[in-house]
């Protein structure tokens, strides 16, 4: 993210440094052992470790966890602009042309509604 037009940068206290997956059955059940970085005021420095049956990554184009198991990725890393906003919007949108009306799906079990929209170029 600190890559991106806005330069956000999250903080969460902890940095991935590496991801290690045993191969065939790992006798305790938990094959994955991830190493996190303390980073937040008081622990830097410190190192945890974290024992896992699977691993999800979820850190985007740019990923660690995916860098660090092999694989490749597949398809563009974009880098636009993109509006989400969960809502419950009183519309219809139709004063959009189609090609801008926002892609909309519903929120599981409420009446809000999830609105996407790419920013339109500089």
């Amino acid at each position: 993210m600190a890559r991106s037009p806005r330069r956000l940068v999250p903080d969460y206290g902890r940095r991935f440094v590496d991801l290690t997956v045993t191969d065939g059955a790992s006798s305790d059940g938990y094959p994955v052992t991830a190493t996190i970085e303390r980073v937040d005021p008081g622990y830097e420095g410190r190192t945890e470790t974290i024992r896992a049956r699977y691993v999800v990554g979820c850190d985007g184009a740019r990923s660690s966890v995916r860098r660090s198991l092999g694989v490749a990725l597949r398809g563009d890393a974009a880098s636009k602009i993109w509006g989400v906003a969960d809502l419950l919007a009183v519309t219809d949108f139709s004063r959009y042309p189609p090609q801008g009306r926002p892609a909309i799906s519903p929120r599981s079990g409420l009446q809000r509604q999830r609105h996407e929209r790419r920013a339109p170029a500089r």
